[in-house]
């Protein structure tokens, strides 16, 4: 799942957003897989998140200096 979610992610360093990448989700089992996922990703530092302001869009962008994992 992990990397299904960093080959979601497009190659470019702009960010998308979160609930645009997991709204594409076929069942709910993925979805719930994928957001486990996240912070293990983060963790490996293959993504970066980023929220600017409380109860704001949550922005999702491969890391600079990404990792395979």
């Amino acid at each position: 799942m992990i990397q299904y979610l960093h080959r979601r992610l497009p190659s470019k360093i702009a960010p998308i957003r979160l609930k645009q990448m997991l709204g594409n989700v076929p069942s709910r089992p993925a979805l719930v897989c994928m957001f486990l996922a996240l912070p293990r990703t983060v963790r490996l530092q293959a993504i970066q998140v980023r929220q600017d302001r409380v109860f704001g869009e949550v922005l999702v962008r491969k890391h600079s200096t990404s990792k395979k994992s």
